[in-house]
């Protein structure tokens, strides 16, 4: 390892320092925990993971420098401005590996390192939005004393229990606008388990849509992304019950999740008269999804 007086490069592996390192079971959770999100900052890491803050950035750099995990260099230019930010990762190759491996997950045999440089800052940006949204959800629910539980649905499409039609493919679905078929890609997808319910009856499909600012609510042309459209193909699902019964699912609920107050109440009435389920749609900031006041279990 370096001497107090030296430094690691920040964005190329000094693989030399580290031949003795040896994976931990923390570090495959780290492992885990990045590649289910794509990308997350060292901040989002220490919240999810189990263990002293100060400890789990020393295991990152190593990580990294022993090709585990990846650090995007579209970040690169935070630190060419001047100041201090928290570095992202993303899974190296070395960690897919391991994750095929130790953990049997599906993570392919592609070079994820190039991959990775090969992401612009929109995408690194709009990733970690999307996964600090879920974070919210994963630590509100390991707080509330498991009376609501937060599951990844791809956990029980991986149990052998699973029948092949349970085997949804989460994060793409099927539906219609206007009589033509179409493809609905969520930013997240999660399922809420809340203790008490009735079995079978007792999950929430929800859905995440990180919304920063770029894409126009309404465009003249129905064919063109928007906002409007997104969540006409989501009342379209809602309409088709496809959801329904699907691992013990009865209901979706949609979360649109913006970094303004004003656009997410632009939102809210903007699409006030959308024909759509009580309490399908949820316009709101991630300022107040963070609130510890807010309890999502009246939802």
């Amino acid at each position: 390892m370096p001497t107090p007086t030296q430094r690691l490069p920040r964005f190329r592996r000094n693989g030399a320092e580290l031949r003795a390192f040896q994976l931990t079971t923390r570090d495959l959770d780290i492992i885990r925990e990045v590649a289910r999100h794509r990308f997350l900052s060292s901040p989002q890491i220490t919240a999810l993971v189990v263990g002293a803050p100060a400890q789990i950035l020393r295991r990152l750099q190593c990580l990294f420098h022993a090709g585990y995990l990846d650090r995007p260099r579209c970040q690169l230019d935070y630190y060419h401005a001047g100041g201090s930010r928290a570095m992202v990762y993303g899974l190296g190759s070395r960690g897919a590996g391991v994750l095929r491996q130790k953990l049997n997950l599906p993570f392919s045999r592609m070079d994820w390192d190039t991959k990775n440089r090969r992401v612009r800052r929109i995408f690194l940006e709009h990733s970690l939005m999307t996964a600090e949204i879920m974070i919210v959800f994963e630590l509100a629910c390991r707080a509330s004393e498991s009376r609501v539980k937060f599951i990844l649905p791809e956990e029980i499409s991986r149990s052998p229990a699973a029948s092949p039609s349970k085997r949804q493919p989460w994060h793409l679905w099927r539906t219609t606008l206007n009589g033509k078929p179409q493809t609905l890609i969520p930013d997240g997808v999660f399922i809420l388990e809340y203790a008490g319910e009735t079995e079978g009856k007792n999950r929430r499909l929800c859905f995440v849509e990180a919304d920063r600012g770029t894409m126009p609510l309404v465009r003249s042309r129905g064919t063109v992304s928007c906002i409007e459209r997104k969540l006409r193909l989501y009342t379209q699902l809602w309409k088709s019950g496809q959801f329904a019964g699907t691992s013990g699912v009865n209901r979706i609920q949609v979360w649109i999740v913006t970094e303004s107050a004003g656009r997410a109440l632009n939102m809210k009435q903007a699409f006030a008269n959308l024909p759509a389920g009580k309490g399908l749609f949820h316009f709101t900031t991630l300022g107040e999804l963070k609130d510890p006041g807010v309890s999502f279990s009246d939802f």
